[in-house]
């Protein structure tokens, strides 16, 4: 157990029988990555966001830190490295020309060649996270993209945005419209296909993946950030999680924020309580923009939400409808704010995708589900 715990490099000075065991493995590239200070050691805080039951999985004295020698014993018994072993990211590329982190996103891509070679050409699907336009890290999107990613088919991009403490609507979309130009301008770079774009979002993410959706060509709100701007910004389609979509209304329903208040999430984002603003709100909520030339979008949202009321994505939805665009809603009966998603959502949010992107016979189509565990 002792020799488990000792640094590579340990291993092999004092002990010349381990020479041949250690130089004939090694760590998984994901093992590399997580060991920022290559102590050949992963701690808690080095494993902070990795899945419990794979850390559990590998760490098999229990003491909550990951040896290499326990990394590689793992994947020499399963025969096979984790899915974020096979990805190689990219992170903090300016999409701006600036150097303001906020205005950065992260790339996946599938490693299916030398680390600096672009993969075949493969769709994007672009995570934007959410926070209520105030908080939050595009971070928060790499488990959800490295999934996609994993299985070779797909490239995947999480942005940062201005959040509202920093600058005021219509900034946050300007700087998602900016990212999505930079991926189009150089897809080719990295093996992304500019003309396949699917934007994923939740909360206030969802909220810029709609607009993302429904605001192609309003020059006001394209924005001249960025040097791409000849570039469209224009999206295949969008997975709209459970975000406000009518700015005006969203105090309708209960709701655990009073949305009208200055203080609120929404009135920040557009600088001033949303009832004295209206003309300002409606500029932020996509339902403004619905007409017959918008992307498809797929709507995912609980009846139990108390941030974000359920008849946000209704509204949205029928507004599609009757403008004849193609629009799915999967309403989660007692489904809150998230926290709902299981293995038959996460399908259902795939054949859309592989719909819209590949044109797939099978594809989800607005239905009601029962919330229910993973």
């Amino acid at each position: 157990m002792m020799l488990m715990q000792l640094p590579c490099f340990l291993a092999i000075t004092l002990l010349p029988c381990f020479v041949s065991w250690a130089t004939a493995q090694k760590p998984s590239a994901e093992f590399k990555r997580r060991d920022r200070n290559n102590d050949d050691r992963l701690t808690s805080d080095e494993l902070r966001t990795s899945p419990r039951r794979l850390v559990k999985s590998i760490d098999t004295n229990g003491d909550g830190i990951i040896t290499a020698a326990e990394d590689i014993a793992f994947f020499k018994r399963t025969g096979k490295p984790s899915a974020s072993s096979q990805i190689q990211r990219r992170l903090d590329i300016n999409y701006a020309g600036t150097d303001n982190p906020r205005q950065t996103l992260d790339l996946f891509l599938p490693l299916d060649g030398p680390v600096n070679a672009p993969p075949k050409s493969l769709p994007i699907i672009v995570w934007i996270h959410g926070g209520g336009w105030q908080n939050g890290n595009k971070k928060s999107g790499q488990r959800r993209l490295e999934r996609y990613v994993s299985s070779g088919q797909y490239v995947g991009a999480s942005i940062h945005y201005r959040l509202s403490g920093q600058a005021q609507w219509p900034t946050q979309l300007h700087d998602c419209k900016a990212a999505i130009r930079w991926l189009m301008a150089n897809a080719e770079s990295f093996g992304g296909k500019a003309d396949k774009i699917i934007a994923m979002g939740s909360s206030a993410g969802g909220h810029l993946v709609s607009m993302l959706a429904l605001t192609h060509g309003v020059r006001p709100l394209e924005g001249t950030v960025g040097p791409h701007r000849d570039t469209t910004a224009r999206v295949t389609a969008a997975v709209n999680f459970y975000g406000p979509t009518d700015l005006l209304r969203m105090n309708d329903y209960p709701s655990r924020i009073d949305h009208d208040h200055p203080n609120s999430p929404e009135s920040r984002l557009i600088g001033g309580a949303l009832q004295e603003n209206q003309a300002r709100a409606r500029t932020a909520s996509p339902v403004s923009y619905v007409d017959s030339t918008d992307a498809p979008l797929l709507h995912l949202h609980g009846t139990a939400d108390r941030l974000v009321p359920y008849d946000q994505s209704v509204r949205l939805h029928q507004a599609m409808l009757d403008a004849k665009v193609e629009s799915y809603l999967i309403t989660v009966t007692h489904g809150g704010h998230g926290r709902f998603l299981n293995h038959e959502l996460e399908k259902d949010i795939h054949q859309f995708i592989e719909y819209q992107l590949r044109g797939a016979e099978n594809h989800s189509r607005s239905k009601t589900v029962v919330k229910r565990n993973h």
